[in-house]
């Protein structure tokens, strides 16, 4: 499984997935790691809908995984799915999301940064200090 996933880190995905398609031929119970290695291949292919199937599916058995929920909240923004992206944002947030700088920075966010839905999304989670730490860099 690590030769998969060091193929995906070279977009090989095509590669990773065959590489991982033949280890779960021996070992045909997924573990964490494999599935969350599946899930990152597919996003990285843009096969979009596959990715959102596995990661809601995940989030069934790891009801807690902030940085999951993250990702599924990044995706839906990026399908215009506003409503449903900031559901899950939120539950990331109240899981112990905590990387201000990347919810001050990642471009994925751009188009609902001025909504007033944004700004009480993440009004308390945005944490000035940073920002002026960043700013000053």
């Amino acid at each position: 499984m690590h030769y998969a996933d060091a193929k995906s880190k070279n977009n090989l995905f095509a590669e990773a997935e065959s590489i991982l398609a033949e280890y779960l031929k021996v070992d045909p119970t997924p573990i964490d790691a494999s599935e969350h290695l599946l899930i990152r291949i597919k996003l990285a292919q843009s096969n979009t809908e596959e990715g959102l199937r596995r990661i809601k599916e995940w989030m069934k058995n790891h009801p807690n995984d902030f940085k999951m929920m993250y990702a599924l909240s990044r995706i839906l923004c990026e399908q215009q799915k506003q409503n449903e992206s900031l559901t899950w944002l939120q539950k990331a947030l109240d899981s112990g999301f905590n990387y201000y700088w990347v919810l001050q920075y990642d471009t994925a966010w751009q188009k609902l940064r001025n909504t007033p839905e944004w700004k009480a999304l993440t009004a308390k989670n945005l944490d000035p200090k940073l920002e002026e730490y960043i700013r000053t860099r």
